[in-house]
């Protein structure tokens, strides 16, 4: 049965009773679907979107059988290669502009650098280009690494090489200096910051937690408590 609207240009839509339903649930897995559409008097694009909606699929048997169509050499013999057929494109130059934008053999990008260049990676360490691998990790190594390395041998395992003074771009092998991971979390920790320093950090982390609601102490805040100070005098008639 199918249902339209007055006017309406639009496929009618099919309205399944409930016993159709049922019988293509038993018919749909094992018989071709052409069948299933003229007994029930629909296309057959409304069985296969039906069977869809309700989650059903042709079963393997339907497949290995000669209904299925799949075995009796036909379908989709028309648009098969045979035997020694030559392909209608064969040497046929297709005119674009790949072959203008396209590498050259030997040819370079415009951002190559040769080896021994100095670049400036995202942390702002000088990086040096050791090798031509066009693996970025390998050709491209920090700059005050290979400098102690090459005076002192590779760089102990749980040890790393800083800048005595800081300054990034100062990279001469007197400005190096090895030291292991903890003395480095060790400097950089806050407790070897000035007092003022110390006490701005600290500030800075309670007004953050009061911001975001993460105090503990929030009740005793004292902007908290002036206000309720002054809500109970108003209620005590002060």
């Amino acid at each position: 049965m199918t249902k339209r609207k007055p006017g309406s240009t639009t496929p009618p839509r099919v309205l399944w009773p409930p016993e159709q339903v049922a019988e293509l649930r038993l018919r749909y897995p094992d018989e071709k679907t052409e069948v299933i559409a003229e007994s029930f008097g629909v296309s057959v694009s409304r069985v296969y979107s039906k069977a869809a909606k309700l989650g059903l699929s042709k079963s393997e048997a339907f497949f290995a059988s000669p209904g299925s169509g799949r075995m009796d050499g036909v379908r989709g013999a028309s648009s098969r290669f045979v035997k020694g057929q030559t392909p209608v494109n064969k040497g046929i130059k297709r005119p674009g502009t790949g072959s203008r934008t396209s590498f050259k053999p030997g040819q370079r990008p415009p951002n190559w650098m040769p080896i021994g260049s100095l670049r400036d990676s995202q942390g702002g360490y000088l990086q040096v280009k050791v090798s031509e691998t066009n693996n970025q990790l390998k050709d491209w190594v920090f700059l005050h690494k290979k400098l102690w390395e090459d005076a002192h041998g590779p760089i102990p395992k749980g040890h790393v090489v800083v800048l005595r003074d800081g300054d990034k771009k100062n990279v001469v092998l007197e400005n190096l200096e090895l030291i292991t991971k903890r003395e480095l979390m060790a400097r950089n920790t806050v407790h070897n910051l000035p007092s003022e320093l110390k006490e701005v950090i600290r500030l800075k982390g309670v007004l953050s937690r009061k911001i975001n609601g993460h105090d503990r102490g929030a009740s005793d805040s004292p902007v908290r408590n002036v206000g309720s100070a002054e809500r109970q005098g108003k209620a005590d008639g002060d």
